[in-house]
C-alpha cells in the first residue's frame, strides 16, 4: 500500500513537473517574444541606419555637386576674364599697329582711294586729323574741312543734315571687332 509520505511525494512530483512544464512554457514564450523582439529592433535599427546613411550620401553628394558647380562657375569665370584680357590687349596692339600703318605709303594709297570714292558729292564737311589733312591737302580744294585727331586715322564725312559717313580706322576696327574676335579665340 501506498503510504501517506509517497502520496505526498507523488503529488510533490506532479505539482512540480506541473510547475516546471509551465515555467518552461513560460520561458519558451518569453524567448520568443523576446527574440522576435530582438529581431524588430534590430530591423528598426538597420532602417535607421540605412536612412541615415542615405541621408548622409544625398548631403554628401548634394555638397559634391555645389563644390564642382562652384568650380565649374569660377572655371568660367576665370576663362572669361582671360578671355577678355587677350581680347583687350589684342585691340590695344592693333590700335597701335594702326597708328604704325598711318605713316606707310600704303596708308597714303588706301586713304586717297577711300577718298576719292567718298568724295563724289562735294556737300560733305570732312573731318580728319591734322597729319592726314597735310597729307591730302593736295587733293581737298573746295571741301571744308574739320580736324579731330582723337581719329586713329582714316576720316569721316558728315553733310548739312548730319548724315555721317565714318570711314575712320578707329571705326573699321569697331566694326570687325567682332569678326577678329571669332577668329582669335578659334584660333586658342
Amino acid at each position: 500500500m501506498v503510504t501517506i509520505e509517497e502520496k505526498i511525494r507523488l503529488f510533490t512530483e506532479l505539482v512540480y513537473q506541473k510547475i516546471e512544464k509551465e515555467n518552461k512554457e513560460e520561458i519558451e514564450r518569453f524567448n520568443e517574444r523576446f527574440k522576435n523582439l530582438i529581431e524588430e529592433k534590430k530591423r528598426d535599427f538597420e532602417e535607421e541606419f540605412n536612412r541615415v546613411r542615405e541621408e548622409r550620401i544625398k548631403k554628401a553628394n548634394e555638397e559634391a555637386q555645389r563644390i564642382v558647380s562652384k568650380a565649374k562657375y569660377e572655371e568660367k569665370r576665370i576663362l572669361l576674364k582671360k578671355r577678355d584680357e587677350v581680347f583687350n590687349k589684342f585691340f590695344e596692339d592693333l590700335k597701335i599697329k594702326l597708328e604704325e600703318y598711318t605713316k606707310s605709303n600704303q596708308y597714303k594709297d588706301w586713304l586717297l582711294d577711300s577718298l576719292k570714292k567718298a568724295l563724289e558729292n562735294k556737300n560733305f564737311k570732312l573731318i580728319l586729323t591734322n597729319k592726314d589733312f597735310e597729307l591730302l591737302k593736295p587733293y581737298l580744294n573746295g571741301f571744308k574741312v574739320e580736324f579731330d585727331d582723337s581719329l586713329i586715322g582714316g576720316f569721316i564725312l558728315e553733310d548739312e543734315n548730319r548724315i555721317r559717313i565714318d570711314h575712320s580706322l578707329k571705326a573699321l576696327m569697331e566694326d570687325k571687332k567682332e569678326k577678329i574676335g571669332q577668329i582669335l579665340f578659334s584660333n586658342l
